[in-house]
């Protein structure tokens, strides 16, 4: 079976050859990772993916090398695959290849990346890595809890071109400022130049789009007062400015700001 398959792997059909390539990795026999390896090449982007897919299947560390050459292929599925291939086989002296592509401009790659290294480092990162990691699979509330180690991280989602990821950022943001008039951060642990940076970029970089839906996530007016009370109660305890704390309600002012939105509307 396993020369069959070797043999459908030089078909000139592609789906043929795709195929070949998915049974082998079902099989899970080394004896294929040469094959694999070179369909890694192949002209058809279909077959690149199933060969990838099938060398993490297999596991043999032998191919660590061709599947990190697969990273930079143009297609980003092939990519994915390969990422996820490295996960499978845990091979350590890929984490430095890897952490560089957390910035990668694919929300998905980045995610397959973040994915594979959790999977071989487990709880051996550092608390920046670990949130740049979960920015990456935009895991929203990790973050949040994180605190201090996450705001770099989420200061650099606001540039990301998908609308989910800053809004997801600004939420997150938002919680750590929260944590912050609560007293479960210290203010001054946090740093003022990164707060202020914060409050400058949510507000007024961030597209118009993104600032309506934080406005509109902010809730009634009502309750927007009653936080503000109580942030103004804790101005002491909290030194940084209070704008911070209460990102929704500057996006509803930025919006009346920029003529978006009527006062009678607030």
């Amino acid at each position: 079976m396993l020369w069959f398959r070797l043999q459908q792997l030089r078909s000139l059909e592609w789906k043929v050859r795709s195929q070949a390539a998915e049974k082998l990795g079902e099989s899970k026999d080394p004896r294929a990772v040469e094959a694999l390896v070179k369909a890694l090449k192949d002209k058809d982007r279909n077959v690149r993916e199933a060969a990838a897919g099938s060398l993490g299947r297999i596991g043999d560390a032998s191919a660590v090398d061709a599947l990190l050459e697969a990273l930079k292929d143009y297609d980003q599925c092939v990519r994915r695959a390969a990422a996820d291939a490295l996960g499978m086989i845990r091979d350590e002296r890929v984490i430095e290849r890897l952490l560089p592509m957390l910035k990668d401009p694919d929300s998905e790659f980045r995610s397959a990346v973040a994915r594979t290294l959790e999977i071989i480092c487990g709880g051996h990162l550092t608390d920046r890595q670990h949130a740049a990691c979960a920015v990456a699979r935009m895991k929203w509330d990790d973050l949040a809890s994180m605190g201090v180690p996450a705001i770099e991280p989420l200061l650099g989602a606001l540039e990301d071109p998908k609308s989910q990821v800053r809004i997801g950022a600004v939420q997150a943001l938002e919680k750590i400022g929260d944590a912050v008039l609560a007293g479960e951060i210290h203010a001054k642990s946090v740093g003022a130049t990164a707060l202020g940076r914060l409050v400058e970029r949510i507000i007024q970089e961030i597209p118009e789009a993104d600032l309506i839906e934080v406005a509109h996530r902010a809730g009634q007016a009502e309750e927007v007062q009653q936080t503000e009370k109580q942030m103004s109660a804790n101005a002491t305890q909290a030194s940084q400015p209070l704008a911070l704390l209460s990102a929704s309600h500057r996006a509803q002012q930025e919006l009346l700001r920029r003529g978006l939105i009527s006062k009678a509307s607030l």
